[in-house]
């Protein structure tokens, strides 16, 4: 067989069965699992110590971030903001952490805490504490837009319907 059509064989396997490469949206990072050189979508390469450093770069600029394991990365659909959704303590509890990408600064989490506690004092009988509840990302909506859900660990009665989903947008 040619040349010519060993390589035109190889590159309809390419398009035909989705053989090529794309970058990732996402990641998950666990202790002890070194990544170097993990490119995500919008540029953003992602490199791992596995222990407690994570370096972000992306537009040409660097920074570390402690990703507090075991955690999952998340690019924006327009590669601004960098979510890290992490257990807290024990990785029962997660969190979340927005970091704006343009700026190399945390985002504040407060208008994800101030809906939580608004929705906590309108159910009757929940005492629940914002960081008694374990927030799950589940994706973008749009560059801005968080869908996630939030599970009750408070242990305290009356607190079911902090078992639901959300959809916030970064201000």
């Amino acid at each position: 067989m040619s040349y010519w059509k060993i390589v035109i064989l190889f590159m309809v396997c390419l398009v035909v069965q989705g053989c090529h490469q794309r970058r990732l949206s996402s990641i998950n990072i666990m202790d002890g699992r070194p990544i170097k050189n993990l490119a995500l979508e919008n540029n953003v390469v992602i490199d791992f110590d596995g222990a407690n450093l994570l370096t972000v770069s992306a537009s040409s600029m660097s920074f570390t971030i402690d990703p507090k394991t075991p955690s999952f990365i998340q690019v924006s659909p327009d590669g601004q903001y960098l979510l890290n959704n992490f257990g807290d303590g024990s990785g029962q509890v997660y969190q979340i952490e927005i970091y704006d990408l343009k700026s190399k600064k945390f985002v504040s989490v407060g208008f994800i805490h101030n809906a939580i506690s608004s929705f906590i004092e309108s159910i009757e009988k929940c005492s629940a504490k914002p960081d008694e509840i374990s927030y799950i990302f589940s994706s973008w909506a749009s560059s801005r837009t968080i869908l996630f859900k939030t599970e009750d660990f408070s242990r305290s009665g009356g607190c079911s319907q902090l078992n639901r989903s959300w959809n916030l947008t970064i201000p």
